[in-house]
């Protein structure tokens, strides 16, 4: 019945606010009405780490009771519960022995809001999720459903894991592909004998289920006048936990944001999240290469080479244009600048020719531009989505499998400053306005292969994004400090800010600090 319920609300909840959340707008420093929508996800809220926060309390209670063993607490569930079941595995050390029914599988992950997250699955699936139980006890069954080709694919892998933390007989999959997706009651004697086994409950096999009378409607009442049910429910009360589940996390990141930052919490909470967040290394040189075509003269005097970038991890190209000002002593010393052009709709073959941009290549001699306007958008579609419209309700049914374009764009950034390295003079970034949302990150993970990161912020805020099909939306940023915390996680590297939109960036100035680096960051004197 939980689980149905948790069905039936998660799509109440997604449909109902993303269908007219997209359309309110959010005060730049304004709290947003906290429901399951886009300011959740960008706090990683969902239904699904809702239903797991409450089955973690469930065993504290459990444990609590004088009459539960704690050492022999064990957890089942089919469909939607063997994926609460996977997660509980993964989470709570206290489980003895598990049955994850109907969910572990290579070819489909759960398909309801409520058995998804946003960054779940990115690169992993269930099966995997599942062997974080090895080497205690599992068991589950194949089914004619997504489990079918499970006794070749998943279950192999699991056993040989097991094999080799030797305990392969704590590993089983029973093949039932003859029923369609179900825990019936031929499942159900394979996990009764399955935990009579692991919990060592002296049982009579085979375990026989028998009749047993229904309890009575005031035996099986959850409310009575020692207990009474809450009076807020509906919207009201799911904004209610929400807003309570954010200040949770708020305290617990007191010591990592804003003025109170140490450098010690900003490394133990905030960096390894960002890191997941965006989920990239910088990649090695030897594994980008740069492809030219004939250069050209511009109507400055300089010369214009187009090219790619070619990124061999991540079998991706990134079109460039590289720019060299009219020869002059200067050239081999000025170093090199990566301008992120980002502007789409411009039909020159040099659209980022500006008056900012002549100036850069004045100081810098040599620009290398990275077209990221002419990236597609939708790597699904292989083209560029113009007034996108939302796909799907859940923001987890996109992000929970894949990167968002955020950290997609940081990437190509990336390949680029790794296949200019070493320049005489040192390389720059320059991210005009627009980029900030990947530029900021990109310049952070590359540290101190750049001499200098100018990032024009212009008012940006992830926590301002009204949808998930934003292209700059990535999910769990405004929990982890939101475009200030992407500043402060490029300490103690040079960073200059541009910034329209406000002046507080407590947690940059913070961390700068803590390592005696606040000569290192800067804004322009305007601000």
């Amino acid at each position: 019945v939980g689980y149905a319920d948790s069905v039936q609300l998660s799509y109440d909840f997604a449909h109902r606010r993303h269908a007219t959340r997209e359309e309110e707008s959010v005060p730049a420093g304004s709290d947003p009405e906290l429901f399951f929508s886009t300011p959740a996800d960008a706090r990683l809220q969902s239904i699904l780490g809702l239903q797991t926060y409450n089955a973690l309390r469930s065993f504290d209670f459990l444990v609590s009771l004088d009459e539960v063993d704690p050492e022999r607490l064990a957890v089942t569930g089919g469909s939607g519960g063997g994926t609460q079941t996977i997660l509980l595995d993964a989470l709570e050390p206290r489980i003895a022995a598990s049955f994850p029914n109907g969910m572990v599988s290579t070819s489909m992950q759960g398909g309801c809001a409520c058995e998804n997250a946003c960054l779940l699955r990115i690169g992993t699936g269930n099966v995997e999720l599942a062997a974080l139980m090895a080497p205690k006890p599992m068991g589950m069954t194949a089914a004619d459903d997504w489990t079918i080709e499970m006794m070749s694919d998943g279950y192999p892998e699991l056993k040989q894991l097991y094999s080799m933390m030797k305990q392969p007989e704590n590993v089983l999959c029973e093949s039932l592909v003859q029923f369609k997706h179900n825990y019936n009651y031929v499942t159900r004697r394979i996990m009764y004998g399955w935990m009579n086994e692991h919990l060592d409950l002296g049982l009579e096999t085979p375990i026989v289920e028998i009749d047993f009378p229904a309890i009575t409607d005031e035996e099986g009442a959850v409310w009575d006048e020692g207990h009474p049910a809450p009076t807020e429910r509906g919207p009201k009360h799911e904004q209610s936990v929400l807003s309570w589940w954010n200040g949770e996390s708020e305290q617990l990141l007191e010591d990592c944001l804003g003025q109170s930052a140490t450098a010690k919490g900003f490394d133990q909470k905030i960096r390894p999240a960002l890191a997941t967040l965006f989920d990239l290394p910088m990649p090695e040189t030897s594994g980008v290469s740069v492809k030219y075509s004939a250069p050209v003269e511009h109507d400055s005097g300089a010369t214009v080479v187009s090219g790619v970038v070619i990124d061999e991890a991540r079998r991706r190209e990134i079109p460039i244009r590289k720019w060299v000002a009219k020869s002059d002593s200067e050239t081999l010393s000025a170093g090199t600048a990566i301008w992120i052009h980002s502007a789409a709709g411009e039909s020159t073959d040099t659209p980022e020719w500006s008056d900012a941009f002549a100036a850069q290549l004045d100081q810098s001699k040599t620009v290398v531009v990275i077209d990221i306007a002419a990236m597609p958008t939708d790597a699904s579609e292989g083209k560029q989505r113009t007034n996108p419209q939302p796909r799907r309700a859940s923001a987890a049914f996109t992000y929970g499998y894949n990167r968002p374009l955020a950290s997609t764009r940081c990437a190509d950034v990336l390949a680029v400053v790794s296949a200019f390295q070493n320049p005489p003079g040192g390389v720059s970034l320059v991210a005009p306005e627009g980029s900030a949302a990947y530029a900021l990150a990109a310049a952070a993970i590359a540290g101190p292969f750049l001499e200098d990161a100018v990032i024009d912020v212009s008012g940006f805020r992830f926590a301002n994004l009204l949808h998930q099909d934003d292209e700059d939306f990535v999910p769990g940023m405004v929990k982890y400090g939101d475009v200030d915390a992407l500043a402060a996680w490029r300490a103690p590297y040079a960073l200059m800010i541009r910034d329209s939109g406000g002046k507080n960036w407590a947690t940059t100035k913070a961390i700068y600090q803590a390592r005696d680096a606040s000569d290192q960051v800067r804004w322009p004197a305007s601000q």
